[in-house]
């Protein structure tokens, strides 16, 4: 989960530096519709009065944050790209690493796995030859997704977990929330695949433990994190708790996040919610009402797609109708359901030779010294 703002420099044209300012007051404050707003202003700016390249950088890199948050990840991607191609035309290695992990970021939202970890990887890269350890501790956390989302959990949490160890270590409290809830949900992902492969004890081992961090984080964001963290790390507890079967605090917690979400336009949280919603009365037995959370966010996924999201919707779909015996419909979403499997499956073998090289590359990187915090400068602004 990137959570960083590039901060604003000194320039010459007041309209912009307003807009920008006004931009990146909106991502703090969680209010992303109007941040992408002021963001495409400044742009507009920056071009008609051909302000350098770094200024239209910084306002390309910051719309796409806000369209991330907004869910938006496809024009995240390509707004972000148009920022990373003027920040390597300049040399600039500090920006590049972070305007590749929130390219890494709308990729996995998705499911282009292969595009993500080359991302991660080169932020990665960048971070360690340049002594960048902020930029570092980002580029953990989207390399433990992707290994995560790509079959490979038990990796995916010790880059998580050195990221958070590192985070700790310089007392950066926003690298602490972003590597404890990718932790969070990066136990939950691992739970669901774990499940499958019918490992029920790993299972639960990593869920127990997604608990433990998403209550930490917690703890940090209610000492005053933004709307959509406030957000996200409650949907991620939420949804812990129901797997757990406590489900009227995991109830409670998943339709405030829901109410949030509407309230602010955090689109693709209020989707996945309402899947965790419908699940947890699968859990409860209640599979008509299932369907209707279940249908509500199929129908909210044609407009905003992502792609783990619409997986688990029609495999939810297909158990609650099977249970209802309408036998029918259950058929019509395990083939949706099989078809958008067998597609991971494809683009993740494909990435497997990428990831092996990868993470040779990275754990050695790990273990040959340090990360070099005592001389390098603190973290970035985050949002």
């Amino acid at each position: 989960m990137t959570e960083t703002a590039l901060p604003p420099q000194p320039t010459s044209d007041a309209e912009f530096a307003d807009r920008l300012q006004a931009s990146i007051r909106a991502l703090a404050e969680g209010r992303h519709a109007q941040g992408a707003d002021e963001a495409q202003l400044a742009i507009e700016r920056a071009q008609l009065q051909s302000l350098p390249a770094a200024e239209l950088a910084r306002a390309f890199h910051l719309l796409a944050t806000h369209q991330w948050r907004l869910g938006l990840f496809e024009d995240a991607a390509l707004t972000a790209r148009r920022a990373l191609v003027l920040w390597q035309q300049l040399a600039d290695p500090g920006p590049s690493c972070e305007t590749h992990c929130l390219i890494a970021t709308a990729f996995t939202e998705l499911g282009l796995y292969e595009e993500a970890l080359r991302h991660a990887a080169a932020a990665f890269d960048l971070a360690r030859r340049h002594r960048l350890p902020a930029r570092e501790i980002e580029a953990l956390n989207r390399l433990g997704i992707c290994h995560e989302r790509l079959g490979d959990p038990e990796r995916g949490e010790q880059y998580l977990l050195s990221a958070l160890q590192q985070a700790r270590q310089v007392g950066d409290e926003g690298a602490e929330m972003m590597a404890l809830n990718n932790l969070a949900a990066t136990g939950i992902g691992a739970y669901h695949l774990l499940s499958q492969r019918g490992e029920n004890a790993s299972a639960h081992a990593f869920l127990q433990r997604s608990r433990v961090h998403a209550e930490a984080v917690l703890l940090l964001v209610d000492r005053g994190a933004d709307a959509y963290r406030q957000g996200v790390v409650r949907g991620n507890l939420g949804e812990i708790l129901s797997l757990l079967g406590e489900f009227d605090a995991g109830e409670t917690l998943l339709q405030g996040t829901i109410e949030l979400a509407r309230e602010r336009g955090y689109r693709a949280v209020e989707l996945r919610t309402r899947y965790n919603l419908g699940e947890l009365r699968m859990m409860q037995g209640r599979h008509a009402d299932a369907l209707t959370e279940l249908q509500a966010t199929l129908e909210g996924l044609r407009q905003h797609d992502h792609a783990i999201t619409r997986m688990r919707v029609h495999r939810a779909l297909h158990q609650s109708y099977k249970a209802l015996g309408q036998f029918e419909p259950a058929l019509k979403h395990f083939e949706a359901y099989h078809a958008m499997e067998m597609q991971r499956l494809s683009l993740q073998a494909r990435a497997q030779a990428r990831l092996m090289v990868n993470r040779q590359d990275i754990d050695l990187a790990l273990a040959s010294a340090p990360a070099p915090f005592a001389s390098a400068p603190m973290p970035l602004q985050r949002g």
